[in-house]
């Protein structure tokens, strides 16, 4: 991989966890909130909860 497919990766993968984060924060959908705390309380941090959730999505838009 190139710098500028890592650059583009790292970039999606923000823009992810940043929409991942409006939608706990927003409540919509509410599953969101509760994923991340299903996720923390089973020994995840907050930080590698918000990663996986990111890793969903991407699967949910590609998918689309």
């Amino acid at each position: 991989m190139d710098e500028m497919e890592q650059a583009e990766d790292e970039f999606a993968q923000k823009a992810m966890i940043e929409a991942v984060e409006n939608q706990i924060a927003d409540g919509h959908p509410r599953e969101a909130g509760m994923v991340m705390m299903a996720l923390t309380k089973n020994g995840l941090d907050h930080d590698a909860a918000l990663e996986k959730m990111a890793d969903v999505l991407v699967v949910h838009v590609a998918a689309t």
